[in-house]
């Protein structure tokens, strides 16, 4: 079964890392790993590889969940020679999977900011990946002498202190 790039990245991220993290990798981790890719694009790869068979999840909603590589997976990974570009009929999944996942993000996201619901350790996990990736933006741009790069590092420090704070509450 030949894969993307992205697939193949994945795929290798989600096995190197259980390896070292055994009872599954979380979610930001390999999103945050899997550069130059979208947080989104990446989350619908893992998502895809998981109806392939190549993934599974472990823990429930309610607990630590990390994805773990089957069998089947380790396997196509040691054959996978030829990386190629996302078919037609996959990118159209990773789509269509990235736009209900959006809309679900967006309703959660809304339940929890009106105190009506709880966030959700996957969207917590995405939010936190994602403040992740920008603040290594900013530490570079700040590196690179960007004079308004601290406005920037101040505020990702504080999102994710606040993130931190939630995510002790979950």
């Amino acid at each position: 079964m030949p894969l993307s790039s992205l697939e193949h990245l994945v795929l290798q991220l989600v096995c190197s890392e259980n390896k070292k993290y055994r009872g599954g990798v979380a979610t930001n981790t390999i999103a945050a790993l899997a550069k130059p890719y979208s947080i989104s694009a990446t989350v619908g790869t893992l998502h895809v590889l998981k109806s392939e068979g190549l993934l599974s999840v472990t823990g429930s909603a309610d607990h630590s969940r990390g994805w773990t590589p089957t069998t089947r997976g380790e396997a196509v990974l040691r054959r996978a020679g030829g990386v190629k570009g996302l078919p037609a009929a996959k990118e159209q999944e990773v789509k269509a999977f990235q736009a209900e996942e959006g809309k679900r993000q967006a309703e959660e996201l809304t339940l929890f900011l009106s105190g009506r619901d709880r966030i959700s350790t996957e969207l917590l996990d995405r939010c936190a990946a994602m403040n992740a990736a920008l603040l290594a933006q900013a530490e570079k741009a700040h590196a690179a002498g960007d004079a308004d790069a601290w406005r920037d590092l101040a505020w990702l420090i504080e999102t994710g202190k606040q993130l931190v704070a939630v995510g002790g509450e979950a």
